[in-house]
């Protein structure tokens, strides 16, 4: 019992972890909906994915709480394209920029969400000021400038949802399903009669005015919709809005067999009908299952993907892990290492199984984006740690892979919060799933290669100063693990910087630009040769070696997301004050950190 006990408690906890919160009970079937499958961003997803991301980009959060009562993205998202009235007067619109909530009217200094029918007064002004602020580049502008362009963007971002099914302000979805079914029958003698300027009665003047507002409004539904619900004739790759469904069946009398389950859906909802909402919900599912089951399967696996949050839960753990493995160099040396290597080992496979899962929800690589691959450079990080203490068994593997999973996946976390679709590809030159195969993941490796080696240099710093922590045999240790790693980040990087080559030369014709991320790339393959180089020839010894390998931490923070906001080249992703400010101060840390190792040690 006791050789088992430690373990099940270690397995206890971690599934504590992974006890959902289900929020307030409903009478409508809100599981089901949030499943039911759209194309968004040009991939399918289910439409739980589709609220979460727009609640992220209007708060920057996935449940807003209003009034204290916690609200989640789908029974938001419902409201929205439905209820929109209702929606209009919920708070879900961050605003943290005082000169910005003075130009909204907001007074409360204190008040951080405003609704939409609170900034639509300023709609007009904000409208002018984000037209003139767009008109310098984005280095240029101000805080407050750039805050008000995310604004207005996020107003008409929430606009387009609102009419991304149907024009918003149906008064009565039932009835307007019935009238258009009506002009269906009765169109072509309808406009025959209107084109031959026959008498109408007063019945077909006011049907044509009705036909005329469903094509205009379901022309603008389809001009800004933000999802695609309706796949065409089977085809999974193949998709259109409800607008241009519309236009389809008053054209053709070809009536899209999801419309009459969506039209009761909506109102039932409406009419606050749970009954019949849920009826509607599983019709639509049904008909997916039928037609287009592998977007079903893709969408209910994205739905538990959701729920689960995989890569949340290994931050715990992580954390969990960091903290035990810190304690057992205090006191119960053997449980507690014990019970952190168990907790990383469980991080991991989490790490691994949400890594996975990405890889088959968009059927590509494991990096496709910054996101992606702050995920990826902590997955292989914490591989390389695991595999330093199996070989050392010195708790160091441990302590700094742990580190370093809960970190990469803090920035993936934050980089999830900017607003953009976590998994979304890259610029298109770019998307290649060979070359996201090779070059972009073989570089990536590098990177976690020598941030591991990095942290390990801060560790060998720290242990210089204070050496009663750990004995002069583990220091030994630090710098040969250090530079194993070294040599393994000069392969993957120089090798991932060789095929970046390749890649160039067939996507640009030439293959090398000194591009600022090509630079990047090859800076930190030279500083790994130079550390090599000058460990092996003896013009460092350990202390400098380790302290070098600190330095590679900013090279690679340099190469990984400086060279991305400078704002030239065609790696150039964007400038982001946010971004920056962690980049800066994560330099500072470094600096400082190399400046301290750089001390004499004092002799005991």
């Amino acid at each position: 019992m006791k050789r088992w006990g430690l373990p099940l408690l270690v397995f206890l906890i971690t599934l504590s972890i992974f006890i959902q919160y289900k929020g307030p009970k409903s009478d409508f079937d809100l599981d089901s909906f949030s499943k039911i499958p759209v194309v968004h961003n040009g991939r399918v997803k289910p439409l739980d994915s589709v609220a979460r991301h727009a609640l992220i980009v209007i708060s920057g959060k996935q449940a807003v709480t209003i009034e204290d009562h916690k609200l989640q993205a789908i029974p938001w998202f419902l409201d929205v394209v439905i209820n929109s009235k209702k929606a209009d007067q919920l708070k879900v619109f961050f605003i943290h920029n005082p000169d910005l909530k003075t130009l909204v009217g907001i007074k409360d200094e204190k008040q951080k969400f405003a609704s939409f029918m609170e900034l639509i007064g300023s709609k007009e002004v904000l409208k002018k000021q984000a037209e003139k602020a767009r008109e310098l580049k984005d280095p240029q502008r101000s805080v407050y400038q750039k805050a008000l362009i995310n604004l207005y963007d996020r107003l008409y971002f929430y606009h387009k949802l609102k009419n991304s099914y149907f024009r918003e302000g149906i008064p009565s979805y039932s009835e307007h399903f019935t009238k258009m079914n009506r002009l269906s029958d009765e169109r072509e003698a309808l406009v025959e009669r209107h084109g031959n300027q026959k008498k109408l009665t007063m019945n077909d003047r006011t049907l044509f005015t009705f036909l005329n507002h469903i094509y205009k409004d379901a022309q603008y539904s389809a001009s800004i919709t933000q999802f695609l619900p309706f796949p065409i004739k089977d085809k999974e790759s193949d998709w259109m809005s409800s607008g241009q469904a519309i236009q389809h069946y008053l054209g053709s009398h070809d009536l899209h067999p999801l419309m009459p389950p969506y039209f009761a859906l909506f109102s039932a909802y409406q009419s606050n009908k749970f009954q019949d909402f849920n009826a509607a919900a599983s019709d639509i599912l049904s008909y997916f299952s039928s037609h287009t089951p592998t977007a079903l399967s893709r969408a209910k696996y994205e739905v538990l993907f959701n729920k689960i949050q995989p890569f949340y839960k290994s931050i715990i753990l992580y954390i969990l892990s960091f903290i035990l493995v810190s304690l057992s160099w205090i006191f119960f040396k053997g449980s507690l290492y014990s019970s952190s290597s168990l907790f990383l080992k469980w991080a991991f496979a989490i790490h691994t199984i949400g890594l996975l899962s990405r890889m088959l929800l968009q059927w590509r690589p494991p990096v496709t984006n910054l996101y992606s691959s702050a995920i990826f450079v902590g997955w292989i990080a914490v591989l390389l740690g695991l595999y330093l203490e199996k070989h050392f068994k010195n708790k160091m593997g441990i302590f700094i892979s742990s580190f370093i999973g809960f970190l990469s996946l803090i920035i993936a976390h934050h980089l999830s919060l900017t607003g953009g679709d976590t998994m979304e590809m890259m610029q298109a030159v770019l998307d290649s799933n060979f070359w996201l195969s090779t070059h972009v993941v073989t570089i990536t490796i590098g990177y976690s290669g020598t941030y591991l080696a990095g942290f390990l240099g801060i560790v060998y710093i720290f242990k210089d100063k204070f050496s009663a922590v750990i004995n002069d045999e583990t220091q030994k240790e630090l710098v040969k693990m250090t530079f194993g790693v070294v040599c393994f980040s000069l392969f993957f990087s120089f090798v991932g910087t060789v095929l970046g080559g390749i890649w160039a030369d067939q996507s640009w014709g030439r293959f090398w630009g000194w591009d600022p991320k090509e630079n990047g790339a090859l800076m930190i393959v030279l500083w790994c040769a130079i550390m090599l180089h000058a460990r092996l020839s003896g013009h460092i010894r350990s202390k400098g070696f380790m302290v070098m390998a600190v330095f590679g931490n900013i090279i690679t923070s340099f190469s990984w997301f400086g060279v991305n906001m400078l704002g030239v080249g065609l790696h150039s992703y964007g400038f982001m004050d946010s971004a920056f400010m962690w980049l800066f101060a994560f330099t500072l840390t470094q600096v400082t950190i190399i400046l301290f190792g750089l001390i004499p040690s004092v002799k005991r």
